[in-house]
């Protein structure tokens, strides 16, 4: 199938949930996009958002850490497809102040 113009690959992916043990996941992603030369789509839970703006409550998300994410994106030449539907993908369940909610990748 080499070289064949329908080629693509597919990747599950699920990050580390705990923060510091993320830039393992960040390493593995960059090692698998330079497995083949074809268009790729990789999609899961990256466990992260790209900026500040995509979390409402709660403490403030560490800038270094949504960093590496957006630079592991950017190397290994990943985009976010877009999204329909509420602009939180997660949420603590509670509400009022204690509410917080986040669009995670």
């Amino acid at each position: 199938m080499s070289g064949r113009e329908d080629e693509w690959r597919l990747t599950g992916f699920y990050c580390h949930v705990e923060a510091h043990l993320r830039h393992e996941t960040w390493s593995l992603l960059r090692t698998l996009s330079l497995q083949r030369n074809v268009p790729w789509l990789c999609m899961g839970d990256f466990n992260e958002i790209l900026y500040r703006t995509k979390k409402v409550g709660g403490t403030d998300r560490c800038e270094r850490q949504m960093a590496e994410f957006r630079n592991a994106l950017d190397v290994c030449n990943l985009r976010d497809m877009g999204f329909h539907g509420s602009p939180y993908t997660w949420s603590n369940g509670r509400t009022g102040e204690d509410c917080i909610r986040s669009r995670l990748n």
